[in-house]
């Protein structure tokens, strides 16, 4: 017989419990009075507390009532089943205690079934299989349910804590399993936006490989590793209060030839890796088969795939060696092999199989191996689906080809492949006509650089003849026409020399002139480096009379002309004492003589002198 206290305290716990059901108490965990007295019990009277938990979490474990063993209740003779006394019990504490919601009782539908006329029973066999799967469901917590550790919590949930709060085995409350769900839900719903159906962004997708091609098209030269030794010296150069890169003036082509060089760069290599992790996977795969069909089990059955892939990486790798592979090492080596398998097998069993080569060029082509393995086939069905992607696929693929044996794609006939489909409309795809213009067009860098060049030329020409010479717009030069830039006479014929052609030192002045610079930055016209023994006298002159005034410190941009068959540049940096040549077309005898004269003239007053780095290939 249980103490009178337990049972009175049993009776009032009903009572809070139909109260709560019956009144439709909502949110009482944001009471704080609820957290002290829940608190207060815990510090109390654990044992009740942990009671209140184990009956919350694990119903299976109520403890069986005593039963006198002086009479036995005799089994009715009709009934072919009886369910067991813990699905019974289970079911019986349902209706008591809201912990769980119900489940249907399926033992209440076999019992009925087997009392009704005309109902055959069910074999033994078959009852006890249903009991078994009754009592499971009954034990298994759903997940509305409430979820408790070993520890019972009876603080609120701070935000931001929930993994701190597993970590201890602290049960979070309803309203922080809430947040966590609606937390989750938000970050399904934002994956599901990034990786939407492709067949809604197709004209995206296009541009996006198209672009990919033209990078790798354009800059087929990696920046050379003689511009990063320039980069590492200024950086050691570097005082504390301003970098020296900060104190340089540039029209910034130089600055974007190199981002776009390494972006492309980055493409390229991007697809020779999958490319590379390909061939892993499949040479793996052999081994693994050879493996596998040549090393049996002691009952003389092959191994598993598992076991033959483990035997392959133990004789890929070297055995831990104290003193020179650590075992660790060797454990993360094992990791990095394994980490490339699985890439390659994502990319040869799944994407390249189903959608061809030409996904390798996909700029998002990393995001898919990161997909699971549900999302990668619904991301391949939706592919598959949309013929416009299979056609762009099929002309990905034969630009990969051209790419490995050339070198670099061929745009002409990827833009041909996909005009002859006849599936696919040109006009698909994203400012198509420009894209034939500038891409299509586009035999080599050479031949890009001069059509930008004759149309910005043709524009600068057109301009001239209309808002300042006010001709009309078809018409052509006449041989005394000119215009005048800081007040020097530049001959409309000498802008025709722009045009690859030879340039006059006026017309070079007038460029310098009219680019945009800060006001540190000084030109000049330019100097014959082989007419006279020390050609950068008067710059010597200029930099050591601003110094005796105490003027500001500048940079000096001076083209030099090489026997008048070819100019280059100088940069004289007061800022940071440095002297820079700048040659697009480097010769070694050019550089010595600019060298030799430049520390003759400049050596006394501190510069350093310095061969700038090249981003245009030579011919």
């Amino acid at each position: 017989m249980a103490p009178p206290e337990n049972l009175q305290a049993i009776s009032l716990l009903k009572k809070f419990i139909q109260f709560v059901i019956s009144s439709n108490v909502n949110n009482i965990q944001e009471i704080p009075e609820f957290w002290d007295i829940t608190r207060e019990l815990v510090q109390k009277d654990p044992n009740t507390a942990n009671a209140v938990r184990e009956a919350l979490t694990e119903p299976s474990k109520r403890p069986l009532p005593r039963r006198s063993t002086a009479r036995r209740r005799r089994r009715r003779d009709e009934l072919s089943y009886r369910p067991p006394y813990t699905s019974r019990s289970s079911a019986r504490r349902g209706s008591n205690f809201d912990a769980h919601p119900k489940q249907p009782d399926k033992h209440a539908d076999i019992r009925d079934q087997s009392v009704m006329p005309g109902v055959e029973a069910q074999p033994a066999e078959e009852s006890t299989k249903q009991a078994k799967q009754a009592e499971h469901i009954a034990q298994t917590p759903t997940p509305s349910s409430l979820q408790y550790g070993s520890n019972f919590d009876a603080y609120p949930p701070q935000p931001g804590k929930h993994a701190d709060m597993e970590d201890q085995n602290i049960t979070p409350s309803i309203q922080a399993q809430s947040a966590e769900e609606s937390t989750k839900l938000a970050k399904e719903a934002e994956h599901n936006a990034q990786t939407s159906t492709p067949s809604s962004n197709f004209q995206d997708f296009a541009f996006q490989v198209t672009q990919s091609l033209w990078h790798i098209k354009l800059f087929q030269e990696e920046v050379p590793s003689a511009f990063h030794q320039s980069i590492l010296r200024s950086l050691a150069k570097r005082d504390d209060e301003q970098s020296p890169a900060l104190q340089h003036w540039s029209d910034g082509s130089m600055f974007v030839r190199v981002i776009e060089a390494s972006a492309a760069s980055q493409k390229r290599r991007k697809v020779l890796n999958m490319l590379e992790y390909i061939w892993a996977y499949e040479w793996h795969q052999d081994q693994v088969d050879r493996a596998r069909n040549e090393t049996f089990t002691k009952r003389r059955k092959p191994i598993s795939d598992r076991t033959a892939a483990g035997r392959v990486l133990d004789a890929i790798q070297k055995p831990a060696i104290p003193g020179y592979i650590s075992k660790r090492e060797k454990d993360l080596q094992r990791g990095r092999i394994e980490k490339q398998l699985l890439r390659g097998k994502i990319l040869s069993t799944k994407l390249v199989k189903e959608l061809g080569l030409g996904i390798l060029f996909s700029p998002e082509i990393w995001d898919y191996i990161k997909l699971s393995s549900k999302e990668l086939d619904q991301l391949i069905h939706d592919f598959r689906n949309n013929y416009q992607f299979m056609i762009l696929f099929e002309a990905l693929s034969k630009q990969l080809y051209i790419f490995v044996e050339q070198g670099c794609p061929d745009l002409r006939q990827f833009f041909l492949d996909l005009k002859s489909s006849g599936a696919l409309d040109v006009a698909d795809l994203v400012s198509m006509e420009r894209m034939e213009t500038e891409y299509a067009d586009l035999p080599a860098q050479k031949n890009y650089w001069n059509d930008k060049l004759e149309r910005a030329l043709a524009d600068l020409e057109c301009y001239i003849k209309v808002s300042i010479l006010a001709k009309p717009k078809g018409a052509s030069f006449e041989q005394d026409d000119a215009i005048y830039i800081l007040n020097n006479e530049i001959s409309c014929e000498d802008l025709q020399r722009l045009n690859g052609k030879w340039l006059t030192s006026l017309l070079i002045f007038a460029i310098m002139g009219v680019t945009d610079r800060p006001g540190w930055v000084s030109f000049g016209y330019s100097i014959q480096i082989d007419q006279t023994d020390n050609p950068f006298k008067r710059c010597a002159e200029d930099i050591s009379s601003r110094r005796e005034r105490g003027q500001e410190p500048l940079v000096y941009f001076r083209p030099l002309n090489h026997q008048n068959s070819h100019f280059t540049l100088l940069e004289i940096n007061e800022k940071d004492r440095m002297v820079r040549h700048y040659d697009s077309l480097p010769v070694k005898e050019n550089r010595d003589l600019v060298m030799q004269k430049a520390q003759h003239g400049l050596g006394h007053m501190g510069f350093q002198f310095e061969e700038a780095v090249c981003l245009v290939p030579s011919e």
